[in-house]
């Protein structure tokens, strides 16, 4: 059994895990698959939750042919009919004639004026219903009509009184220049530039006088120029192509959410999952590298029955090749530390006591974790020291008693009024052949008591579960209890991992300690 204590030092830790690439992200993705697939699931079916409870609307367009008059800007007479369809006027007066159940801004809202040409004009309305679509498309054509109609009449009314206004003037002053004419003719004298004035007035007033005459008829011409081109109808509206939409939207997001989380957790994890990085934390080498170790009732039950699955079956053989011989006695012991979870690192000790058991080798199964785990799987149900028989292997477990947090162990010499419980462990293990304990590691109690235990412990460890500080505090407190820490086991790692877990070669000593340990030069 190699034995580190007798190393210079044990290297500086190294905290930072491997680092950070692509194949490292992919590998989180790989390990949490549940992960982010689950999240994605769930952007579907918030999807399909928002498409049952706020479906897309339905549209409804319709075109409107926009007669001008004649010589006016097509452009900005466009723009202006545009921003009356989208006043806050035509919204308020459709709202008022349908008895919308909401306001007039969150109406304004659900609809869009567009200019197609210099004479077409479309409006589209969205609305939960098809009917409601185009009922509210109608209205607001109709309402704009009406209301362009009053524009065009007032407007018409206000130019006609003004060119009414112009004419009386200008009729005026014709009939002013006709008089003075009259009377410098009577002079005898030059009529000349009366006469100019005179038939420019005359002529001002036939203009203004036709004008008046077509003026209502443009007007009429805008009016009757200007109706609905296209009614009011639904555009094509597909549920089945909203709801693929609906639900491919909620997959996107739904992964994009799930790979960033994965992302972000593998980023942000201080879990150790290298090789390499987990023996330079723990300042011993990883000896066993394992898959995914399961350990669920399935896979307990068939451990305990003789047909542990092949990762399980690597573990045990493992954990049986470190068990040492003490120096005080004939059996092998071996103490398994689980650094976190230890429902792997009972599993594998049960599996190994009820193995070797069943083969007829005389087995101590010491639990001294809280609650006996691996002694519950071998059957033990109460602390003490005693037989169980499981799947007809018998076997001796040994559970402390509750609130005893340093239980001793029989390697060492029994006090001078031992208890029955220390007579019985000690007998126990003189006629035992092996001895295998699972042996928790608390900073706050020190790990000396584990060395009653056994000569050596093996360190287990789950990749990604286990701290820095932990592994390295578990590495700390194994070498302070001056126990000899067989090579670690690492289970779950990556196969993707290239590193080997070998401990990094120790500090070089100066040239005078290192020429001191080899003794004086040969004369």
């Amino acid at each position: 059994m190699l034995n580190y204590r007798n190393r210079t030092g044990p290297p500086a830790p190294d905290f930072a895990a491997g680092l950070t690439s692509v194949p490292f992200l992919l590998s989180a993705l790989r390990r949490r698959l549940r992960l982010w697939l689950g999240v994605a699931l769930g952007g579907v079916l918030l999807g399909l939750a928002l498409f049952a409870v706020a479906p897309p609307a339905y549209q409804a367009t319709t075109r409107l042919m926009i007669t001008h008059a004649p010589g006016e800007d097509p452009v900005a007479a466009m723009q202006t009919d545009q921003a009356i369809a989208q006043s806050k006027l035509v919204a308020d007066q459709v709202r008022s004639q349908l008895h919308l159940p909401y306001s007039t801004a969150h109406f304004m809202t659900t609809y869009n004026v567009d200019v197609a040409t210099n004479q077409i004009l479309q409006i589209t309305v969205r609305a939960r219903s098809a009917d409601a679509a185009i009922s509210q498309a109608q209205a607001l054509a109709s309402q704009f009509l009406i209301f362009r109609t009053s524009q065009l009449k007032q407007e018409q009314h206000l130019i006609l009184a003004g060119l009414r206004q112009h004419l009386a003037t200008v009729q005026g002053e014709l009939k002013d220049t006709q008089a003075l004419l009259v009377q410098v003719r009577k002079r005898h004298l030059s009529t000349k530039k009366l006469e100019l004035q005179q038939k420019a007035q005359a002529n001002m007033v036939f203009g203004l006088q036709v004008e008046i005459q077509d003026y209502p008829v443009k007007t009429i011409g805008e009016i009757t120029g200007t109706k609905v081109l296209d009614p009011a109808a639904i555009v094509q509206h597909s549920r089945l192509r909203y709801l693929v939409v609906y639900a491919l939207s909620g997959l996107i997001v739904g992964l994009a959410g799930g790979i960033g989380l994965v992302f972000v957790l593998a980023l942000s994890s201080d879990g150790l999952r290298r090789r390499d990085d987990v023996a330079r934390a723990l300042g011993a080498p990883v000896g066993l590298s394992l898959g995914r170790v399961r350990a669920g009732r399935r896979q307990a039950r068939a451990a305990l029955t003789g047909r542990p699955r092949p990762e399980l079956q690597r573990l045990v053989s493992y954990l049986d090749r470190a068990a040492a011989r003490p120096a005080d006695g004939d059996g092998r012991a071996v103490a398994v530390i689980p650094v976190d979870s230890g429902r792997i690192a009972a599993l594998a000790v049960a599996a190994l006591a009820v193995s070797r058991a069943r083969q007829g080798t005389r087995v101590v199964l010491a639990d001294l974790c809280p609650g006996a785990p691996a002694a519950r799987l071998a059957g033990a149900d109460r602390p003490g020291v005693y037989e169980v028989t499981t799947n007809g292997a018998v076997l001796t477990v040994a559970v402390p008693a509750e609130g005893d947090v340093e239980p001793a162990g029989p390697l060492r010499s029994l006090p001078d009024e031992p208890t029955p419980a220390d007579e019985l462990l000690a007998n126990a293990w003189t006629g035992a052949d092996l001895m295998v304990t699972l042996a928790p590691l608390d900073p706050a109690l020190g790990g000396e008591y584990i060395s009653t235990w056994a000569p050596s412990v093996v360190p287990v460890i789950i990749a990604g579960q286990a701290r820095a500080s932990r592994i390295h505090a578990t590495g700390e407190m194994i070498r302070l209890a001056g126990l000899a820490p067989a090579p670690a086991v690492l289970a779950g790692t990556d196969g993707k991992d290239e590193s080997l877990g070998g401990l990094p070669p120790a500090p070089a000593r100066p040239l005078a300690l290192a020429r001191q340990a080899r003794g004086p030069a040969a004369p």
